[in-house]
């Protein structure tokens, strides 16, 4: 469905393309193999301004599937960057706290949970920013009580560079 679709938006004229899924870029080489359009990669963006910001130990929270498929980590340490998620346990708590996100039961315990775990990440890794590598998690995610620690949200970091490309495709 998505390679037809991609091919559809290519047919139709489509400027750029892209994914808002991290999770759905496990199918990201094969969608921009198939079309000449500049398919931007919501992942290779963010590796980008991790490196932009000199981040060298890094929090990365996504889901068990993008976890898993190493989307962000193989590229991460290919530009000198650490990463670290979750344990195996943490991973199971955290995936029940983006299904209530998804689910609109979102409880101050689910935020609580992101606060205690990513703190906890933070200071045993000595971290210099966080990754939310799901576009699900900024949704409830405590930025403002990490005061000082970047936080690469990664659908923003999409909708900035989309943006960019736009103005400079229309000359404003």
């Amino acid at each position: 469905m998505l390679l037809k679709r991609t091919q559809k938006l290519t047919k139709i004229g489509a400027d750029i393309l892209c994914l808002s899924c991290n999770t759905v870029h496990i199918f990201h080489p094969k969608l921009a193999a198939s079309t000449p359009v500049e398919f931007v990669s919501m992942i290779d963006l963010v590796v980008e301004k991790t490196v932009r910001l000199n981040l060298k130990r890094v929090a990365l929270f996504a889901t068990p599937v993008t976890i898993k498929s190493r989307l962000y980590q193989d590229k991460l340490t290919s530009v000198g960057v650490e990463s670290f998620t979750l344990s195996t346990a943490g991973q199971k708590k955290y995936e029940k706290v983006l299904r209530a996100v998804v689910a609109g039961q979102v409880t101050p315990n689910h935020i609580q949970f992101l606060f205690k775990t990513a703190s906890r990440l933070y200071r045993k890794h000595k971290l210099n920013g966080i990754i939310l590598g799901c576009t699900e998690l900024p949704l409830i995610f405590p930025k403002d009580r990490f005061s000082g620690i970047p936080i690469l949200d990664s659908l923003d970091i999409l909708a900035d560079s989309l943006l960019s490309k736009i103005n400079y495709l229309t000359g404003q």
